[in-house]
């Protein structure tokens, strides 16, 4: 591949991108590419991940186009791992990951039974690391087992003991309907962005997010297909994705 090539196919990119902007934005009147990035960036995940590499990026389509002596002439040239690199980046903003994609999915899920020994339950979560557990009959989430589920049960009845055939169901209530947590549900569609957004705001009624579930299509009566975690989520921003 020649240097005019990967030029041509680094300021395409530049090109399109500007446009998704546009149309993301729906700005009637002009804005340059930098500013569209400093605005997407407080509204888009994917564009704050990658805002570094996108600001450089435009910085160097601007070396190419505006210090150049020609059309034909660029008098600098992107490396073809550049040129995929900013491929890569705007094809993920157009078709952004799922939240099905980046959940820990279901056969990979330890669940928990109503039926299950809370102890054991307990030893599971200690020994896999494990903030939660979800609860299900019939792949149907009936409640989310976790510390927070613990301690609720043991508020409400004033009460700091656990004899040792206590069930996961002698939870009761206490298993979802937490004192400080609160679980949401979405279809496996939903786009990962808008999974980061849920978590920006996680605080309602005094509540924190504790997990996202995935569904068919976002039913809280829908079977269990993967469960997302605020680690989870900072795993994945971590590796820059």
């Amino acid at each position: 591949m020649s240097y005019s090539e990967l030029s041509n196919r680094f300021i395409n990119t530049y090109n399109e991108l500007s446009e998704y902007m546009e149309k993301y934005l729906n700005y009637k009147d002009y804005k340059s590419h930098t500013q569209m990035l400093n605005i997407m960036a407080k509204k888009n995940h994917l564009v704050r991940v990658h805002y570094d590499e996108l600001r450089t990026f435009a910085n160097l389509r601007n070396i190419i186009v505006h210090d150049s002596t020609s059309k034909y002439n660029p008098i600098a040239d992107p490396h073809i791992e550049v040129v995929e690199r900013y491929e890569s980046i705007l094809n993920e903003l157009r078709e952004p990951p799922t939240a099905f994609e980046m959940a820990t999915k279901a056969k990979d899920l330890v669940f928990a039974s109503p039926n299950m020994r809370l102890k054991e339950c307990i030893k599971i979560m200690h020994d896999k690391n494990y903030t939660y557990m979800p609860i299900s009959q019939n792949m149907q989430l009936v409640g989310v087992l976790s510390g927070d589920s613990v301690f609720t049960y043991m508020r409400k009845n004033q009460t700091t003991t656990i004899y040792d055939d206590f069930r996961v169901k002698d939870l009761g209530d206490a298993i979802r309907m937490h004192m400080d947590e609160r679980y949401s549900f979405v279809s496996k569609s939903t786009p990962l962005i808008d999974v980061t957004e849920m978590y920006s705001n996680d605080i309602q009624d005094g509540k924190r997010l504790g997990a996202i579930f995935v569904t068919e299509r976002g039913g809280e009566n829908e079977r269990i297909l993967g469960m997302i975690s605020p680690w989870d989520l900072i795993e994945y921003i971590g590796k820059g994705n």
